[in-house]
C-alpha cells in the first residue's frame, strides 16, 4: 500500500508477520499504517514485528498510527516489536510515548537507527 511519500508493506515468515513502513508517516498514511496491520492481524499471526527504521518523519497521525497498532495486537494477544529511525525515537521519547511502544521484548537499540 502505497500514498505519495509513504510506503506499507507486510511479509511473513510462516506465521511471524512484518509490517515494514517507509517514508513520511503522517495523518494520510496513518489510514494505510491502520489497514495493513488490520489484514496482518485478520491472519493470525504469532507475533508482529513493525519495522519503523526507514520512517523518515512523524506527525501527530502517524504517532497515533504506532500507538493504535500497539494496542490492537495487544489486544488480540499477539506479541508486538517495533524498530525505530533514530528521528522517530526521538520524537517518540520528547512526546512521552516511547516507553509505551517498548513494553514487552525491546529491539535492540542498535537496530534503531
Amino acid at each position: 500500500m502505497t500514498v505519495p511519500g509513504f510506503s506499507v508493506k507486510l511479509a511473513h515468515d510462516g506465521e511471524a508477520w512484518t509490517v515494514r513502513c517507509s517514508g513520511e508517516l503522517d495523518g494520510a498514511a496513518a489510514w494505510h499504517l491502520s489497514d495493513a496491520l488490520e489484514l496482518c492481524l485478520n491472519a493470525k499471526p504469532v507475533s508482529v514485528f513493525m519495522d519503523c527504521r526507514d520512517v523518515t518523519f512523524i506527525d501527530s497521525g502517524g504517532l497515533w498510527s504506532l500507538l493504535r497498532a500497539f494496542q490492537e495486537a495487544h489486544e488480540c494477544g499477539v506479541p508486538y516489536e517495533i524498530a525505530l529511525s533514530e528521528q522517530i525515537h526521538d520524537v517518540l521519547a520528547r512526546a512521552g510515548m516511547l516507553e509505551r511502544l517498548l513494553t514487552g521484548p525491546n529491539v535492540p537499540a542498535a537496530t534503531r537507527a
